[in-house]
């Protein structure tokens, strides 16, 4: 039997992330077609959009659990493993299956390490595309998975947690402190490979998520004040700010959790409260995030396939017209989503209707 539930704008938040993603990433990428970068994808905005991402997930999938939990007094875990490789396997293997392709053909556009691409492909292939990356051994189309290695991961774990924990929101608390220590030592240690492989395991982001889809479902006390509208007019400003200007710097050690906060409270208002200042309840929000996963994944091998085509019709000089920049991105962004909506509805479709069987609570928000 499965239970759908219905939470408001969180397709919107999805949409909200990828376009971030595909935005900044064009920019870094523009000297592949003979342009040069305008430069605001070095702000790292793209990363933090990655964040985004990572804050939603663990709100949801916590949501979710936490609903099943109470609903049946336990947690499904061979149907929850089977509906996120349902979810998550199918495009990621293409995109890896693409790179390959585009390695063993043109493979000098791309980037990869010399002498350990097999390597490279089996971390990557077996979900450990953050340690990979963490490692340097980086090949272009897929790097962007790194991220979504670091969520399987979590995947492996969380539902154990939520099992088994009596006390969850201290149990998240002390997951976020022994992650914060971890990184704080190797930092302080100057141990720099171990800091970034640490920094890319998100995890905290992912439990600060959680701990906002607790606080909602157990309709805490403290959701009063996170409903002020001041504090959704701040959080809405800082990623505002962040995004047109550049991101909020708090602290290097924290950065992450700061911003991770400031989302879930957009998160939290968007999805649960009936006053929430900005709705992301519609069409074109609806759109884009039912196919973000799709994006996400897709767009950096889309522009590697389309630095081929416009080299071959064009010479732009670096130092480009206008429309020659609104050319690369509008070509780069109706690119990618025409192909992540045809990924959706004509690959990925068969697997969520496969992952449906498996459904215990279904959230309606179908990029999920």
């Amino acid at each position: 039997m499965s239970n759908k539930v219905h939470f408001k704008g969180l397709n919107g938040i999805r949409a909200i992330a990828s376009l971030i993603v595909l935005i900044f990433h064009i920019d870094q990428f523009l000297p592949m077609f003979g342009l040069t970068s305008l430069g605001f994808y070095q702000t790292g905005m793209a990363g933090y959009g990655v964040t985004l991402f990572f804050v939603l997930s663990g709100f949801l999938i916590t949501r979710l659990l936490l609903i099943e939990k109470e609903t049946y007094d336990r947690i499904d875990l061979p149907k929850f493993y089977i509906r996120r490789i349902l979810r998550i396997w199918p495009i990621y293997y293409l995109v890896i299956l693409f790179a390959v392709i585009i390695y063993l053909t043109v493979p000098h556009l791309i980037t990869y390490p010399e002498g350990k691409v097999f390597v490279t492909f089996a971390l990557y292939s077996g979900l450990l595309a953050n340690f990979a990356l963490g490692l340097g051994l980086n090949i272009t189309p897929i790097a962007p998975l790194w991220s979504v290695g670091v969520e399987e991961q979590f995947y492996v774990f969380w539902p154990l947690l939520l099992r088994k924990s009596k006390k969850l929101l201290k149990t998240l608390l002390i997951i976020i402190i022994i992650y914060l220590a971890i990184k704080s030592s190797m930092y302080f240690l100057g141990k720099d490979r171990l800091y970034r492989l640490v920094s890319l395991c998100r995890f905290d982001c992912m439990a600060i998520g959680g701990i906002g889809a607790y606080l909602v479902h157990n309709k805490s006390k403290y959701l009063e004040f996170l409903y002020m509208p001041v504090i959704q007019a701040i959080s809405w400003a800082i990623l505002a700010v962040s995004v047109f200007y550049k991101p909020v710097h708090l602290f290097t050690l924290i950065n992450d959790e700061f911003h991770a906060i400031v989302y879930l409270l957009i998160i939290m208002n968007v999805s649960s409260n009936p006053r929430s200042l900005i709705k992301l309840d519609n069409k074109f929000f609806d759109f884009i995030g039912r196919i973000s996963y799709g994006i996400y994944v897709y767009h950096v091998t889309v522009i590697i396939v389309l630095s081929l085509v416009f080299n071959q019709l064009f010479h732009f000089q670096a130092t480009g017209s206008f429309f020659n920049y609104l050319l690369v991105f509008c070509s780069i962004v109706i690119t990618t989503i025409a192909i992540s909506y045809i990924s959706y509805n004509y690959f990925e479709t068969y697997f969520l209707k496969l992952k449906t069987k498996f459904s215990v609570i279904e959230s309606d928000a179908k990029g999920s």
